[in-house]
């Protein structure tokens, strides 16, 4: 059994969105309708609650169509509901653009696939936003004599009501919007305009972006070589620092090395004058108290004779 959901603000709920129900339903065995409030569009028209009620006044007489409403992400209440498969119905290319959007954010979040139904052509131009916009400019009550107008359909609570006059409504309303409203319209009219343009200068900045990233790139690598080579070159100064004190002090150490042996010559060098001088008077010494013993001797001598 394949259970299916088919969400929207549905403010108001109108035929294109019936259609829809109607085909999901023949389509799968069971439809859940989700009355959900969609930030984008602003304040509703009517609120949850009337919303509900319109729609289940709609799809009551379905025996496989369920009517919820809830103020959550689309995905979990497609978890709360247990259901397949998200229902989309799609009026034009506009539609598709965004509906695809939410259809692959979706499916990343929850992995629930999204089906878009395209609408059918006799309800492609209707949408709640148009069903507002009559309304609320009187087009309502001229809506109402049409249908109180129209002939019955046999054995049916439809009625006829003529295309013609219907389209020739809409356009009465859309001339009466208000010119904020035509303005919108005048801009999504060249969107595809804006949206060339747009990506025109999106792309410039894009490659402004690039190239600006590219210069980037090339100063950080000068910047890099820079560092390289004042790093290189530090280094190779430290070395040749280290090297040039250990000449030095190898020089030192052998110079302090060969005056330490002159030094050493030296000091014995007058060692031994020292001690030569120390013998030669000695030796002078002794002869003078020979030469004085002599002498006092040869005295003593004449004395004697």
């Amino acid at each position: 059994m394949i259970r299916v959901l088919f969400p929207g603000s549905f403010d108001p709920f109108h035929n294109g969105h019936l259609e829809v129900v109607e085909r999901a339903r023949r389509l799968f065995d069971e439809v859940v309708v989700a009355v959900l409030n969609n930030p984008q569009k602003g304040e509703p028209l009517f609120s949850a609650r009337e919303r509900e009620q319109m729609v289940a006044e709609c799809l009551g007489r379905y025996d496989n169509v369920e009517i919820v409403s809830m103020t959550t992400l689309v995905v979990e209440v497609a978890r709360q509901v247990h259901a397949d498969v998200i229902v989309k119905g799609l009026r034009a290319v506009t539609d598709f653009e965004n509906e695809l959007q939410m259809a692959q954010m979706n499916q990343q979040l929850s992995g629930v696939e999204t089906l878009m139904l395209p609408t059918g052509s006799a309800y492609s131009f209707i949408s709640s936003r148009l069903v507002r916009e009559v309304a609320r400019y009187g087009g309502d009550e001229e809506l109402v004599g049409i249908v109180e107008r129209a002939r019955s359909m046999p054995l049916s609570s439809s009625v006829i009501i003529g295309r013609e006059e219907v389209l020739e409504l809409l356009n009465a309303g859309r001339e009466a919007l208000p010119a904020e409203f035509q303005l919108a319209r005048r801009v999504l009219q060249d969107r595809e305009e804006v949206r060339a343009r747009a990506m025109r200068e999106a792309d410039e900045l894009l490659d402004e972006a690039r190239a600006q990233a590219a210069h980037m790139v090339q100063r950080t690598e000068i910047v890099r070589q820079a560092r390289n080579n004042a790093e290189r070159i530090l280094a190779d100064a430290e070395a040749e620092s280290r090297r040039i004190r250990h000449e030095a002090d190898d020089y030192v150490d052998r110079k302090l090395a060969a005056f330490e042996i002159v030094l050493d010559r030296t000091i014995r060098t007058v060692q031994a004058g020292r001690d030569r001088l120390s013998v030669s008077e000695d030796d002078g010494e002794a002869d003078e108290l020979g030469e004085m013993d002599a002498a006092e001797d040869a005295f003593f001598d004449q004395d004697r004779q």
